[in-house]
């Protein structure tokens, strides 16, 4: 979960969003769009890092409901955007850094939904 010392750094408008989306992602894991939105405003409060885990997860989630789905608009909008706020984080980076390859390991030493639903 995200520390108070940490809440007070983002700015007055995305820290109370990051707090309610995480709290939400606590509840209803399985939504991508939880994930989209909390991965904008961490890449507006400046943090890459974070901004990149939850767009991954957000497009994998959209990605398994799309392919489930006769009537997927949503999830692939929701996978668009994804792939639009990964570009973002990785135009912000040196040539050849992937965030990805970092982010999936970050991902498999601590799972976001576990580490951000407590």
């Amino acid at each position: 979960m995200i520390g108070v010392i940490e809440a007070r750094s983002l700015s007055a408008a995305d820290a109370p969003a990051i707090l309610l989306l995480t709290e939400t992602i606590g509840q209803r894991p399985e939504e991508p769009v939880n994930y989209l939105l909390r991965g904008e405003a961490w890449l507006r409060a400046g943090d890459r890092r974070r901004a990149v885990d939850d767009f991954v997860i957000a497009r994998d989630l959209a990605a398994q409901r799309f392919a489930q789905s006769a009537w997927g608009y949503l999830d692939q909008a929701y996978f668009d955007r994804a792939q639009i706020g990964l570009a973002a984080c990785q135009d912000a980076l040196p040539a050849g850094v992937s965030l990805e390859a970092e982010g999936q390991a970050r991902r498999e030493a601590r799972p976001i939904v576990e580490a951000d639903s407590h």
